[in-house]
């Protein structure tokens, strides 16, 4: 089985990947690895960095925030190389599918990369915490119009309610029987 999860910045697209990863087994990549590993052997960046201090100003880059840097980095590379990233995607992917793997991709971002899940098979899913797109972000725009075959709310969970990350991850375990039994 093959899903990938798209959504904004903050809409808990990694809690649901994560969430399929540990209660079901999924493979979980992420869409905008070729990015990040640039990002990091480019300004020479410990891995840990981008995931630590993701949205502090940096000496390594020149007083830059990662993820902003990172997102003008995604959008300059899908508006000028609109298939590079999903031609890796496609790579990663169908190494694991070909193992008999289920994955789950996070981070699908561009309709190109959603694509390419749909031609393997896959189903985008759409995070959604209710939030209007911030303009400023280009890559979460262009996410807006990638169209999904399902939506998880994370609303409450962007509220902060008691048990709402329960509540995502029930609806992720429902979301995961409709699509066996579509298959089936």
């Amino acid at each position: 089985m093959l899903i990938g999860i798209t959504g904004g910045s903050g809409n808990y697209k990694t809690l649901i990947a994560k969430h399929l990863e540990k209660a079901h087994g999924f493979d979980r990549i992420h869409a905008g690895m070729p990015v990040k590993k640039a990002m990091r052997a480019g300004f020479d960046m410990p891995r840990g960095t981008m995931k630590e201090a993701i949205d502090r100003p940096t000496a390594r880059l020149g007083g830059g925030v990662p993820r902003d840097v990172s997102e003008a980095m995604a959008a300059a590379l899908h508006r000028t190389a609109p298939n590079a990233t999903s031609e890796v995607l496609q790579r990663r992917v169908a190494k694991r599918v070909s193992q008999g793997k289920s994955v789950v991709v996070d981070g699908i971002r561009s309709p190109v990369e959603a694509a390419t899940l749909r031609r393997m098979g896959g189903y985008i899913v759409r995070a959604d915490n209710g939030k209007s797109i911030d303009p400023a972000k280009p890559m979460d725009v262009m996410q807006q119009t990638v169209q999904p075959h399902y939506k998880i709310e994370t609303d409450a969970m962007a509220r902060g309610d008691k048990g709402a990350k329960g509540a995502v991850k029930e609806a992720v375990d429902n979301m995961l029987g409709d699509i066996r039994n579509c298959d089936s």
